[in-house]
């Protein structure tokens, strides 16, 4: 279950800071300024509240959080999923 978590968490927050240069490039073009602040208002609302969610789960399991850095040889497959993730968004 936590496992589970941090393993969300983390892919949130990938796929929520490449949606910052989606919308400053594709969603600004589109759709104009006015629309891109406001999507980027939103967005910096919610990596503020996964960033607030991680460090909660950091704290209380602050041995366990440390194998699921970003990276880490304790998580192999979270990278090959953010791979995967980014190749379905047309991102990597």
């Amino acid at each position: 279950m936590t496992a589970d978590r941090f393993e969300l968490l983390l892919s949130q927050r990938l796929i929520l800071r490449d949606l910052d240069s989606f919308i400053d490039g594709r969603i600004r073009r589109i759709h104009g300024r006015r629309v891109a602040e406001l999507l980027s208002e939103m967005l910096a609302r919610r990596i503020e509240a996964v960033e607030t969610a991680l460090d909660g789960l950091r704290l209380q399991y602050p041995g366990y959080a440390e194998g699921w850095n970003a990276g880490s040889s304790a998580a192999p497959h979270c990278g090959s999923r953010n791979a995967n993730m980014r190749r379905c968004w047309g991102t990597g």
